[in-house]
């Protein structure tokens, strides 16, 4: 079965990253170990784990150096070196970060702590597959969005953080009061625009406004061309749903029957339930090749 296969794969990579805790690894190369394309695996790898692999791979290694600080009476430094850190400088930091005290003072508390044990999706997932029927074939015309935006590096995993925590300030802040000739009452967009080179994206949150309509300062606007899509419905709590979603789309349905057109952009589609605090309709639309 198709589930079985993705996370067994997954669970390929995660081996591979526990294996290699101490060297540089190249996400890269942990997705053609695993039979992924780059852009599969962040995507399968966050909603099957909860973290994208840099940042689980760092919360191991901050986890495997708390085990020895606590068993051992190694020196400082030398953990650090150990588990892929420059100089104790750098160890402290990040070990503060992560546990809120010190690598002395942890090892000096004596406390254990279980947090960031390794991750096996062959015995639990955190995303449940939601395995998607015939989608619907649309074109969409072209149309431009107004929201909030955020720009991160893939290769550094700042958008597995920065979109989840873009979507809490649109939620939070209720900036859609204040976005002027919108048109679909409510309908949110989610579009994340790989930049050239692949390494960048930019992530925007809006809704559709009518043409000429102006951005409002401290927005963004962004414009999508005419395209046919894949459509692709969930309904749910988030992130869940689309998470679950996204997955058997792009690792069951896309390599099957459908051919992606990376010239042009994914996107979310919800309903307005979602600025009422209720478990909206989800759509995802994928474009296709024309």
């Amino acid at each position: 079965m198709h589930d079985q296969g993705w996370v067994e794969r997954v669970g390929r990579a995660i081996d591979f990253l526990e294996d290699h805790f101490r060297e540089p690894v190249e996400i890269a190369e942990v997705a053609r170990r695993a039979g992924f394309s780059r852009w599969h695996f962040l995507r399968i790898f966050q909603a099957a784990v909860g973290y994208g692999p840099g940042e689980y791979l760092r919360c191991r290694r901050l986890a495997r150096a708390a085990g020895e600080l606590l068993s051992t009476d190694r020196r400082l430094i030398d953990i650090a070196l150990d588990h892929g850190y420059e100089s104790q400088e750098a160890f402290t930091r990040a070990f503060q970060r992560q546990y809120d005290v010190t690598p002395a003072s942890f090892r000096r508390k004596g406390i254990p702590d279980s947090r960031f044990r390794p991750f096996d999706p062959r015995l639990e997932t955190r995303v449940s597959m939601t395995v998607p029927g015939s989608p619907i074939e649309r074109w969409h015309e072209p149309f431009r969005l107004v929201g909030m935006g955020v720009s991160a590096r893939k290769r550094a995993g700042e958008h597995l953080s920065a979109i989840p925590a873009l979507w809490d300030r649109w939620l939070g802040e209720r900036l859609w009061h204040h976005i002027p000739g919108s048109m679909e009452n409510g309908t949110t967009y989610g579009v994340c625009r790989e930049r050239a080179g692949g390494s960048d994206i930019d992530y925007l949150i809006g809704l559709r406004v009518e043409v000429g309509a102006p951005t409002p300062n401290g927005l963004r606007a962004m414009s999508l061309e005419g395209s046919r899509y894949a459509v692709f419905r969930a309904e749910g709590e988030l992130p869940g749903s689309i998470q679950g979603l996204a997955v058997s789309v792009y690792f069951n349905w896309l390599p099957q029957w459908g051919e992606r057109n990376p010239s042009r952009p994914d996107f979310e589609v919800y309903d307005r339930r979602l600025l009422a605090a209720n478990p909206p309709v989800t759509e995802l639309w994928v474009p296709l090749v024309d």
